[in-house]
């Protein structure tokens, strides 16, 4: 997946969300997708809503976990949602900051981040257990998952 490199206004804060694709997980195009929103570029103190649609497989079955890179960082494990159960995990820095909500019905996860620092700009990515592995705080993706 090609990260493109976005010119920020000063003072703001953007958001991208990106998703595991199909040939990370090394399956057709036609059996998983997840299309994501797009992204957006937010004022510090404002509050954004990312949304992931879920195609090719039943999201119940998986814990979904959210994690972002920010500028020539590392990656940075978010939370996870029990899909189905509507039961969740934060990391200490941002579980008072994010909230990870989901629709079943509509096969959809969200991550809604509140009180925006210019220090949350990052590419924000979407992924099911398989991708993720280790502990929820040392989680990292997979070195087969290509994430940039």
């Amino acid at each position: 997946m090609e990260v493109t490199r976005k010119q920020v206004i000063p003072g703001c804060t953007a958001l991208e969300a990106r998703g595991e694709t199909e040939r990370e997980q090394g399956v057709s195009s036609d059996e998983i997708r997840l299309d994501q929103s797009p992204a957006v570029v937010k004022r510090p103190g404002e509050t954004v809503k990312i949304s992931r649609k879920i195609h090719g497989f039943d999201m119940t079955e998986h814990y979904m976990h959210w994690i972002r890179q920010k500028p020539g960082k590392a990656l940075e494990w978010l939370g996870r949602m029990d899909a189905g159960k509507n039961q969740t995990i934060y990391a200490e820095s941002v579980k008072n900051q994010l909230t990870l909500t989901e629709d079943v019905s509509a096969s959809m996860q969200y991550l809604e981040a509140k009180s925006l620092r210019t220090e949350d700009t990052a590419v924000y990515y979407c992924a099911r257990e398989t991708t993720v592995t280790g502990a929820e705080e040392a989680a990292v993706i997979k070195p087969d998952t290509h994430c940039n």
